[in-house]
């Protein structure tokens, strides 16, 4: 699972109560291990802006830290990563070699990032 479909399950957007519910039914969640610092950065934008309250901001980080999510190191990923370069942002391709590496299904909210790994992992992007 991706930064995005995570914001959108803490932040409990409608497209988020689908991520919740995808959770919910996975056997796992899998994440490269610079994922939950990329959805502070993303609650942090949205904070700023006054998207976000920050009562609500700081509970969406709170919500974050209580997701049973497995966090992998990238450092056996990086030759893929590298590979995917052209493609997709590093940040991006660490999701993408990580969903490859364990046979596993990318869930992301990113339109651009499942395009461009359809063709390299199974991609879900839930409507909502």
């Amino acid at each position: 699972m991706d930064a995005s479909a995570v914001v959108e399950a803490v932040i409990g957007t409608p497209a988020g109560d689908v991520m919740s519910g995808r959770m919910a039914m996975a056997d796992a969640i899998c994440a490269p291990a610079h994922m939950p610092a990329e959805v502070v950065q993303v609650l942090r934008r949205l904070e700023r802006a006054r998207v976000l309250g920050p009562e609500r901001a700081l509970e969406a980080v709170s919500d974050l830290g209580a997701l049973r999510v497995s966090l992998y190191s990238s450092n056996s990923l990086l030759d893929r990563i590298w590979t995917l370069r052209h493609a997709m942002s590093a940040y991006d391709a660490a999701y993408v070699a990580l969903a490859e590496a364990l046979e596993a299904t990318l869930i992301t909210r990113d339109r651009r990032l499942a395009a461009a790994a359809i063709d390299i992992c199974e991609v879900e992007v839930p409507a909502g």
